[in-house]
């Protein structure tokens, strides 16, 4: 060895082969007690839901920034565990497929079930819904 790093002098090396130390960490004990804080519930994992720790993030608000088409009525197509999708005569009529729809927003609701929605397009021109509201009122 050629002697200590520039880190052992002033007391910051955490352990290095140029040493032969261990330093300031200790060896693998420390690591792996910092993976287990890392990886913990309390530190990552431990919620289910946004800002408790789950991992998740909230998704992004509406991205209207491709324009807002309006209050457009349509019928649910189909409902999936993140996201379905709305069928409107009015906007097939301009040109639009199926409206994507997060389940969010669909949390009330049912297939086949008749909705007003607020209809706009993203950044990349896609069409979605938003602000469902039931239909027959």
């Amino acid at each position: 060895m050629d002697g200590p790093c520039k880190w052992a002098a002033s007391g910051q090396c955490w352990g290095c082969r140029k040493c032969g130390t261990k330093g300031k960490g200790g060896g693998k004990g420390d690591l792996n007690m910092v993976l287990q804080t890392l990886f913990s519930k309390q530190s990552w994992g431990g919620g289910g839901g946004w800002g408790k720790g789950g991992g998740k993030s909230k998704p992004a608000d509406h991205d209207t920034s491709g324009g807002i088409l309006g209050e457009q009525i349509g019928t649910i197509t189909n409902i999936g565990a993140k996201y379905g999708f709305i069928e409107s005569d009015a906007l097939k009529a301009m040109g639009y497929q199926n409206v994507f729809v997060l389940a969010s927003e669909l949390r009330q609701y049912q297939k086949d079930e008749i909705v007003k929605f607020t209809a706009y397009l993203n950044k990349e021109g896609k069409i979605r819904a938003m602000d469902l509201k039931s239909g027959l009122k």
